[in-house]
């Protein structure tokens, strides 16, 4: 009974349980689903990680890849995100080339590496405007129920930390470069500029929204900061048609971060 009353009234379904300050798997507004990682996943990657956010699950892959450093950035290497979203993970996805939710995704997590300098890139340059390191990250989301952005970064972070990168011996005047497999070296990062990632819907603030109140819901906001103490990145939001936020939306927003 209770299924087909969401399925013909959703809103209401939902607001009669936000009149009582529940959601209806019993979590309160600023609760989160649990996260659960899993570093070392693939072992013929130089990285690999899988998040779980409930039952979001994304999969994240480094490989690493020699290149020549671009001239405005000679003396820095390259981390390059990309998230495949495919119709395994969710019916709402189809096949084919990447769809706008995985391009705008994709563009948010290489926004939230670059301006949280979690990684420092000058140390993926292994000689100036000759030779860098260059970071494939590939995210496969696996299943799909909301929060999709948070098991990303969640995802890469860990991720990250488990990359290890050969020792290379490189001759500029001959161009030659010799690999050591045997030696590897961690990527150097800085835990104080850790991005975190939170977010919720809009008309009444919840986060970590699951994929049914998800599609249901009138536009989310999601607030990126570089560590658990530390200022604001940046506010996304989504479903800019979407009515005004109330006020106080922001504040939330930033409590449920820290």
């Amino acid at each position: 009974m209770a299924e087909e009353y969401k399925s013909l009234h959703p809103l209401k379904y939902y607001r009669d349980y936000f009149a009582h300050d529940i959601r209806p798997d019993g979590r309160e507004f600023a609760d989160y689903r649990p996260v659960i990682v899993n570093v070392g996943s693939i072992s013929t990657a130089d990285g690999s990680a899988i998040a779980k956010v409930g039952k979001t699950t994304v999969i994240c892959g480094v490989k690493a890849e020699l290149c020549r450093p671009r001239p405005e950035c000679p003396n820095k290497g390259f981390l390059v995100p990309n998230l495949e979203l495919s119709p395994l993970c969710s019916s709402k996805f189809k096949s084919g080339p990447p769809g706008e939710e995985a391009q705008v995704l994709t563009q948010l997590i290489a926004d939230v590496i670059e301006n949280s300098r979690c990684i420092n890139l000058e140390e993926l340059c292994l000689l100036k405007d000759k030779l860098a390191w260059c970071l494939y990250a590939d995210l496969v989301c696996l299943d799909y129920d909301g929060s999709l952005l948070d098991a990303c970064i969640v995802a890469l972070m860990a991720c990250l930390r488990s990359v290890t990168l050969p020792h290379i011996d490189y001759d500029p005047a001959l161009d030659v470069k010799q690999t050591n497999l045997q030696e590897r070296r961690h990527i150097a990062q800085n835990p104080a500029n850790r991005p975190d990632s939170g977010g919720g819907e809009l008309e009444q603030w919840l986060s970590d929204c699951g994929d049914q109140r998800g599609r249901v819901m009138f536009g989310t906001q999601t607030r990126r900061q570089h560590s658990v103490r530390g200022p604001a990145a940046g506010l996304h939001r989504k479903k800019p048609g979407a009515r005004e936020k109330p006020p106080g939306t922001n504040q939330q927003c930033c409590e449920c971060c820290e």
